[in-house]
């Protein structure tokens, strides 16, 4: 546990506020909230972690935290944190992903509460919950990426990867990560900018997939998009070409672009 003022008041409130409450092996559930919170790395998800569930499951609001001088990072994720009873539990769950603190929670309370040696007895019902929390865990883990379609008459962008980065030297789309706080289509603006040095006009949905490789899970939105300003520059990439739907086999792309470009191909070969 981080100990300061704050993570000691938050301790404090926690360990009342969850008074004569149970887990789900009857054992106190502030032995859960503690766990949770042994498990962060710094003041704020500290906070978080000790504060959870104190918003969903006893009678304290967000106000009250921050009438109590609780970080506002802290309270902001306590917010994210708290599940709306008519907010289905996965899409309660997607939506946590632009908050790092609230992910770091999240992930900890998932990873104990799919821990089954807890409980005494394990029910179907048990078993059944463990795998929604799995699922959750997966979504939370998956990292979600944007990249462009952009389109010169019939040939369209491609980019081929750095050497030294993972999956070097394959061909991908313009694109990359959504930082915090980004929309997609700001996080693609975004890559352009520092990628190619162009400025894109960001369109509809193309198409997404969602791929998982040895070292981590992407969930990918292509982007139906065009350059408004700018010619594209080597900024970053070993090498770009336009190419046609008909060369789309004479490049090895990354796995993840695979069921896109055969998209590509049903519907503009």
């Amino acid at each position: 546990m981080i100990y300061t003022e704050q993570t000691r008041r938050a301790i404090k409130l926690a360990y009342a506020a969850h008074h004569g409450q149970v887990d789900q092996s009857g054992l106190p559930y502030i032995h859960h909230v503690f766990h949770v919170a042994e498990q962060m790395t710094d003041e704020v998800t500290t906070v978080a972690a000790l504060l959870h569930d104190i918003v969903e499951d006893t009678a304290l609001t967000l106000d009250d935290l921050r009438e109590q001088g609780f970080l506002p990072e802290a309270v902001e994720a306590v917010r994210r944190l708290t599940h709306n009873a008519d907010v289905p539990y996965l899409d309660y769950v997607r939506a946590l992903r632009d908050n790092p603190i609230a992910v770091s929670v999240k992930l900890a309370d998932l990873t104990h509460n799919s821990d089954l040696s807890r409980l005494a007895h394990i029910t179907e019902r048990d078993k059944q919950r463990a795998q929604k929390y799995r699922q959750a865990i997966d979504i939370l883990k998956t990292t979600e990426v944007v990249a462009a379609l952009l389109w010169d008459e019939d040939r369209f962008f491609i980019c081929q990867r750095p050497p030294h980065k993972a999956r070097g030297l394959l061909w991908e789309f313009v694109g990359g990560k959504i930082e915090p706080g980004e929309t997609g289509k700001q996080a693609l603006m975004r890559e352009c900018r520092e990628e190619l040095g162009v400025t894109v006009s960001v369109g509809d949905i193309f198409m997404d997939v969602t791929h998982r490789y040895p070292d981590l899970t992407i969930h990918l939105t292509l982007f139906h998009a065009h350059i408004i300003s700018g010619t594209p520059q080597q900024l970053e990439h070993n090498d770009f070409r336009w190419i046609t739907p008909a060369q789309i086999d004479q490049y090895p792309f990354c796995p993840a672009d695979v069921t896109i470009l055969e998209q590509i191909k049903r519907e503009f070969l």
